[in-house]
């Protein structure tokens, strides 16, 4: 996949979620006709953009960086979103625990880990020599 792929698709992902959840930018404040997907809002729109909002900072920061660190960036990405994903559709909707693990916090967590894993994944690629070793990331 492209930089620019990469960019399009998370940017979609982004909006969608934005759509679904017009919560998140504070439109349902004020009119409230453009809240269609009331109840979708915060089980499906709020993870979207916590999910997709990383993806797409990180991705416009790849722009930078060389064609190498992108691409094993892009294969981590292969690999990180499907599990965030199931982590989001496994974790319950409310949770009345002690520790409170629902789809946002799950979401938050691995939006936050992906940045993090993101950010020493480029660093170790880049002092490395931007050749990635074949054992370093997934197979998929």
């Amino acid at each position: 996949m492209t930089r620019k792929k990469v960019c399009i698709v998370s940017l979609i992902g982004l909006v969608l979620g934005i759509a679904i959840d017009p919560y998140i930018i504070g439109l349902c404040a004020t009119d409230k006709s453009l809240c269609i997907f009331d109840s979708l809002a915060h089980i499906l729109g709020k993870p979207l953009v916590i999910i997709f909002l990383p993806l797409f900072l990180v991705s416009v920061a790849m722009f930078r960086f060389k064609k190498q660190i992108f691409d094993t960036w892009v294969r981590f990405v292969y690999f990180w979103l499907p599990i965030t994903a199931l982590f989001v559709i496994l974790a319950p909707e409310y949770d009345s625990s002690l520790l409170n693990i629902q789809k946002d916090s799950v979401s938050l967590f691995m939006s936050g880990l992906f940045m993090i894993v993101s950010f020493f994944l480029v660093v170790y690629i880049s002092i490395k020599g931007g050749k990635p070793n074949e054992k370093s990331y997934p197979q998929i």
